[in-house]
């Protein structure tokens, strides 16, 4: 059986192949010069998505150490950086501006759009060009990305829910929390709306249990055909 790899392994792989266009041929000894090739990962390691951010983390792991038992990057090995950002942005900036300060040679994530919005122009002016997991349609531009963006993933929604499962009403909740939760259920709400669907709620709400349980009820009052709820975090659950 095979198994998928994680998308911070993919990430890593698309990073390795920016650094072989970069790097190839060049005798360059500023590239790597502590003779590995020191790779970010951005991810929440700690807090509520740790559970991801470690994820993340195991899989970059894993591809740096199948990479250097491959006679490494351009013979050297890469290793891995940690960089925890707790999917806050506040905790992101320290955590990037000392990563950045104790040296990069890249950087994979982070995973957060709102995180993300404040970190990745740290690394880009720092010179470097991220793989991020963002999918904020803030972040666009701000690197490369192995997922969609908002932009994308809205009009195939809607049209998975008016073509597919043919709702003619439709409740919106989503995690006020995150950026990208935000930005995308507005995005998806204007589309099924542009489809003619009536989007009968509309909530943001915080993820605690006597908030979602009370938002719930006013969620069936309008018997909506389809409910979508949008959030990153595994509390949603």
């Amino acid at each position: 059986m095979i198994r998928p790899k994680p998308l911070s392994a993919l990430a890593l792989a698309a990073l390795i192949a920016v650094f072989a266009v970069a790097c190839g041929g060049s005798d360059d000894s500023d590239t790597g010069s502590s003779g590995t090739w020191r790779i970010g990962l951005e991810a929440p390691l700690s807090g509520d998505l740790a559970v991801l951010g470690d994820g993340m983390l195991k899989g970059a792991q894993q591809a740096a150490s199948e990479i250097n038992e491959n006679e490494g990057l351009l013979d050297q090995e890469v290793e891995i950086v940690p960089i925890d950002d707790a999917g806050d942005p506040d905790t992101g900036v320290t955590a990037a501006n000392a990563a950045i300060k104790a040296g990069l040679d890249g950087v994979v994530g982070p995973y957060n759009s709102g995180v993300g919005i404040e970190t990745l122009p740290l690394y880009i002016k720092d010179g470097l060009v991220p793989i991020r997991l963002t999918s904020d349609d803030a972040t666009n531009g701000l690197g490369f990305t192995l997922q969609p963006m908002t932009y994308q993933i809205a009009p195939v929604a809607s049209e998975a829910m008016t073509k597919w499962l043919d709702a003619k009403t439709v409740a919106i909740a989503y995690d006020e929390t995150e950026a990208y939760t935000k930005t995308e259920a507005k995005s998806v709400r204007s589309e099924l709306e542009k489809a003619g669907v009536d989007v009968v709620a509309y909530d943001p709400i915080k993820l605690a249990p006597r908030t979602t349980r009370q938002r719930s009820r006013n969620w069936r009052r309008p018997r909506p055909t389809l409910f979508t709820w949008s959030s990153t975090s595994p509390r949603a659950a």
